[in-house]
């Protein structure tokens, strides 16, 4: 079996999740993936540059992917799309019989990463910015298409909407329902407040 470079970064983020990034040295990545040191540096060429390619994968290009969104996107529309990318993103998480990976674990690979990489905050704000005009795009059309109230703050609107993923992420310990349903359940009440 030719193993590829998708491959290892695959299997690396499941890895990174379940153990943390300080507890993961080559030696470690090579015994969990079953491979030779040549193997992993064929494609990288030490652990934080396969690090950065997890990063990368997992965290920037789903983002940059789920807000490449139509011009004329509406908020229904943007609510159906956000739902489907944290199904989608929710797929892509590794099997965890073990219980051992949680959101925190998600988190602490992210300040890693900002620890790690001087670009990583910029790009990260940069996505957040593009997220807040997605939604607030989609908050204008639905106004023009007569689907939500007009009289209502289009920007914070647009910020709320945002910030909900976020919101449960930071208090997923008091949260009785998941990621998934928590956001489904929010979109839906603030929506349901604002359509015609």
């Amino acid at each position: 079996m030719k193993l590829s470079k998708n491959y290892f970064i695959e299997k690396a983020f499941e890895i990174y999740l379940t153990y943390g990034y300080s507890e993961v040295s080559i030696t470690v990545l090579q015994d969990k993936l079953n491979v030779g040191r040549a193997s992993l540096y064929y494609y990288f060429n030490n652990k934080e540059e396969l690090f950065k390619a997890v990063i990368n994968q997992y965290f920037f290009d789903i983002t940059q992917k789920s807000l490449d969104l139509p011009e004329d996107i509406t908020l229904k529309e943007m609510i159906k799309t956000r739902m489907d990318t944290l199904k989608q993103m929710k797929q892509m998480l590794p099997n965890n019989k073990e219980g051992k990976i949680t959101l925190s674990n998600l988190a602490s690979l992210l300040l890693v990463a900002i620890s790690l990489f001087p670009d990583c905050m910029q790009r990260a704000a940069k996505l957040k910015e593009i997220s807040i005009n997605t939604w607030r795009r989609s908050i204008i059309n639905s106004i023009k298409h007569n689907e939500i109230r007009g009289d209502i703050d289009i920007d914070v609107l647009a910020v709320m909407f945002s910030n909900i993923k976020d919101a449960h992420e930071s208090f997923t310990h008091i949260l009785p329902v998941g990621m998934e349903t928590y956001s489904e359940q929010a979109y839906t009440s603030i929506y349901n407040l604002i359509k015609l």
